[in-house]
């Protein structure tokens, strides 16, 4: 595999180059760009396998280095971004629904390593890239993540499946690999973890984590057993919660049936307030 590193911050560089040929003695480290020009020139040249990327680079940013990439039809490689630490959320939550690898500065070396290596696992599909790249711009330039229906599920072999949010009955994490579980039976497996899709999926509502290894949509549960611990979900299945977090769950769900009382007590003290006059 060959790999172009494109980062403004000469030490960043360095670091990474370090990591990459301690970690990956076979790897051929194509070189370095710090800027927009720079960049599209090394990638023409070389024609890597893996770009790592910084945001912010001299003349432009990452984002606009892989439009002009697309537009020449030489973007053709696996992409990992490399973020500022305390970098935007949004950025990284779109990140996460585009399906997109992403490491923090200062640099984790066995988070780089990961990263890479899942890189190695998936096939190189151009359309796939192209697709994820499309929506991370979209994601970026016209509405935060939490306002789409969709979710984006990287399949193992490096496709990207768009699913419908409330078609997901539950997320398992079940060996290397995440299993998706569609309402219509059918079974994604993913080489994205459990814990990504739970922070992709976090604040959104709807989503419980309620075992290390399940992540479950609370459209689909149809009981839940406090004692024992068993939700029921509507397809006949049965999920064991563990002892935290089924106590977690069962406190959000009370709480949040509590405030929806509440909520359509006083809808009703209005009406019938309306009513008196």
């Amino acid at each position: 595999m060959t790999a172009a590193i494109i980062e403004d911050s000469l030490p960043v560089a360095e670091l990474l180059q370090h990591h990459l040929r301690e970690s990956f003695p076979d790897m051929k480290i194509a070189g370095v760009a710090d800027s927009l020009p720079d960049a599209v020139e090394l990638v023409r040249e070389a024609r890597p396998d893996l770009l790592l990327l910084d945001i912010q680079i001299k003349q432009g940013t990452s984002f606009s280095l892989l439009k002009t990439l697309e537009s020449q039809r030489l973007l053709n490689a696996h992409l990992i971004f490399v973020t500022g630490h305390g970098s935007k959320e949004n950025v990284q939550r779109a990140m996460r629904y585009a399906a997109l690898d992403f490491i923090e500065k200062p640099i984790n070396p066995d988070e780089l390593r990961s990263a890479v290596e899942r890189a190695c696992l998936k096939d190189k599909d151009q359309q796939a890239i192209i697709e994820k790249l499309n929506l991370l711009i979209e994601l970026l330039e016209h509405r935060g993540p939490r306002q789409r229906p969709v979710m984006s599920v990287p399949l193992l072999h490096g496709n990207m499946e768009i699913v419908h949010k409330g078609k997901v009955v539950y997320i398992e994490s079940k060996g290397p690999a995440t299993i998706v579980h569609l309402e219509d039976g059918q079974r994604l497996a993913s080489s994205q973890n459990l814990k990504s899709y739970e922070q992709q999926l976090n604040g959104e509502g709807g989503f419980y984590r309620i075992s290390p290894t399940h992540l479950v949509n609370e459209l689909h549960i149809q009981r839940y057993t406090p004692g024992e611990k068993y939700l029921l979900l509507r397809n006949g299945e049965q999920l064991q919660a563990s002892r935290r977090r089924g106590a977690d769950f069962y406190r959000d769900l009370s709480g949040a049936m509590t405030s929806e009382r509440l909520s359509l007590k006083r809808l009703i003290d209005k009406i019938q307030q309306m009513l008196r006059r």
